[in-house]
Parts: structure tokens; sequence; C-alpha cells
């Protein structure tokens, strides 16, 4: 396992499949301070932790989903976005709407596909 500082925030509503993301992610050695389980808790979390990609549940409960969300961390964080979702239908999401550094991932999450995407938006950033 090579550690990383690379901070990495969850923001999922399921908690099992926060849970599973998190050890996974902290397993390939990136920091995973926090999870989010709404919009609203993930500002609070970005303003706190200040981390270096957002892992995006498409689908959030509450008055805000991760769309929503997704516009806020862009237009007022810039942080990198990868999206996830169960529900695979692109006509619903471009992640290039959303600039350079962001893409998606379909649950459930394969560890191979998620670490791939991960070192490559990482890989985009430093370059």
């Amino acid at each position: 396992m090579k550690r990383n500082t690379r901070s990495i925030l969850i923001v999922e509503d399921e908690s099992i499949v926060a849970k599973d993301l998190q050890n996974t992610l902290r397993l390939l050695g990136y920091l995973v301070p926090s999870v989010a389980f709404s919009a609203e808790d993930a500002l609070v979390k970005i303003k706190k932790d200040h981390p270096d990609l957002i892992i995006l549940d498409v689908k959030l409960r509450g008055p805000m989903n991760g769309i929503d969300l997704a516009q806020i961390i862009k237009t007022t964080y810039n942080i990198p976005i990868l999206f996830s979702t169960a529900y695979p239908d692109k006509r619903l999401l471009t992640p290039k709407d959303f600039g350079e550094l962001s893409d998606l991932i379909i649950k459930p999450v394969d560890e191979k596909e998620l670490c791939d995407k991960v070192e490559a938006i990482f890989s985009k950033i430093e370059n």
C-alpha cells in the first residue's frame, strides 16, 4: 500500500456504500478524513477538510441532489469530482459538463476502476 497525502471526501447517502468506498480508498493509500451523507453536510466538510477530490453520488436524498452540489463545488471551490451512480443513464449526466477534472463511476464500484479513475484525475491535476 502506498502512502498518499491526497485527501478525498465521499458524499454518499447510503452508509454501507460510503463505508465501503472509504475502506477501499484507505487501502489504496488515500486519506479519507470524513464522509458526508447529504449535500449540506458536504458543504460544511469541504470548508473544513479542503479535499483534493470529491466522490459524489448523483442521486442524494434531500433538498439538494448531487448535480446541484456539483454546480456549487465547480463555481465556488473548483475541486475535481468523481461522480458515482447506480443509474448509468448518461443522458442525465455528462461529467464533462463539470469540467475536465470530472468523471463517472457506476455502482457497485469496482476497486480497480475506482483506483484508475482517481489516479487519472490526480494525474491531470499534476500536469
